[in-house]
């Protein structure tokens, strides 16, 4: 479903090259997969985040079954936890089969719906 997302990079190619080209190693983040449509906006089929490091997460996904990404920087795991339950709730993406778990070691749940481990 496309809807106008809050995720200020990208959307680039979900290939090594790009995602080593625009993504910083050793940060927090959330990102969305998918691709964008005619009018611009970016259709979410996946949302994810890393707790530590962005990149190394991202090219957890090429070979890709997504054309392209688009993601965030967050302070800490807990930001890029808030982050991708938003993400979760107001996409519904298709390729997320489950709720966002919560960090580990974390007592955390989703500000949304309540959801925990």
């Amino acid at each position: 479903m496309a809807k106008e997302l809050d995720l200020p990079y990208g959307p680039y190619a979900l290939t090594d090259d790009d995602i080593r080209a625009n993504v910083s190693g050793s940060l927090a983040g959330a990102y969305a997969l998918g691709f964008t449509v005619a009018d611009g906006i970016f259709d979410v089929d996946f949302v994810g985040r890393s707790a530590d490091d962005l990149r190394r997460k991202l090219l957890l996904h090429t070979p890709y079954r997504h054309p392209e990404f688009i993601f965030t920087y967050c302070r800490d795991e807990a930001e890029a936890y808030e982050r991708e339950c938003e993400l979760y709730h107001e996409f519904h993406p298709r390729d997320n089969l489950v709720h966002p778990a919560p960090p580990l070691d974390s007592r955390r749940s989703c500000k949304i719906c309540g959801h925990h481990r």
